[in-house]
């Protein structure tokens, strides 16, 4: 027990030792990040954001880092705008990880150390898609590698994703049997980490969106899919569908 409190008495004179032998702030950083500090708050912004059609405030608009009020009001404090700088307005979105699609914008103006501007937006342009589950046949292309499984129609997404600023796609999860006779159609040549692997698919499955799913919940959908019918490594020269590079 003595053996245990001299070790412990040891460990807090070491630890005193080294805080007070510890150097002092360095004054010229430390003034260099006030002044960063003082540049990132040197305005105070106030942006209003109103109804174009009838000139009331729109409240929950996404501007800047948070939303409006209910005066339609929205402020921070921010660094000086680049000349002709506009600050945009979204539609409120429950996504967390996607924007609403842009409805407004207008020039920031700065006068007497502050920065205003004014927002006309059209609010009839913000009617969130409900969540929606649909079972239906698909015809696309499938992507899947590294923390990737994702689903692009030929026929496109779902007309409501373009609600959201984020690029569309499904998160597919399938039987393993499934799975099995993907991979066995795949193209040898097409193994790529970073890429993956693609292919086109006829399936049946169940659709549901939009939110958040997939890794890191960047998908708008999730797919369920429950029978496929048909897969090959070469997809139609119809089968284009708008991002499907991007998956």
């Amino acid at each position: 027990m003595d053996e245990l409190i001299a070790a412990a008495e040891a460990a807090a004179s070491n630890a005193t030792a080294d805080t007070a032998s510890a150097e002092p702030p360095d004054p010229v950083e430390a003034a260099e990040e006030a002044e960063l500090e003082r540049q990132r708050t040197a305005l105070h912004l106030t942006v209003l954001v109103r109804d174009h059609n009838n000139g009331r405030p729109v409240a929950g608009i996404r501007v800047g880092r948070g939303r409006t009020d209910e005066e339609g009001r929205y402020e921070e404090r921010r660094e000086m705008p680049l000349p002709k700088e506009k600050i945009t307005a979204y539609c409120p979105s429950r996504v967390f990880l996607a924007h609403g699609r842009q409805i407004g914008a207008a020039p920031i103006v700065v006068r007497d150390g502050r920065a205003d501007a004014v927002i006309a937006v059209d609010a009839t342009q913000c009617v969130e898609p409900p969540l929606r589950k649909q079972r239906m046949r698909l015809a696309g292309l499938y992507t899947w590698g590294f923390e990737k499984s994702s689903f692009v129609p030929c026929a496109g997404m779902p007309p409501e994703a373009t609600y959201y600023d984020m690029p569309g796609h499904f998160w597919v999860d399938m039987p393993h049997v499934i799975n099995r006779a993907i991979e066995r159609a795949a193209s040898p040549n097409d193994d790529d980490l970073m890429t993956g692997r693609m292919v086109y698919v006829e399936w049946l499955g169940t659709t549901t969106g939009p939110g958040q799913y997939g890794h890191m919940g960047m998908a708008l959908y999730q797919l369920d899919v429950e029978a496929l019918y048909k897969v090959s490594a070469t997809p139609p020269a119809s089968c284009r569908p708008d991002g499907f590079n991007a998956y």
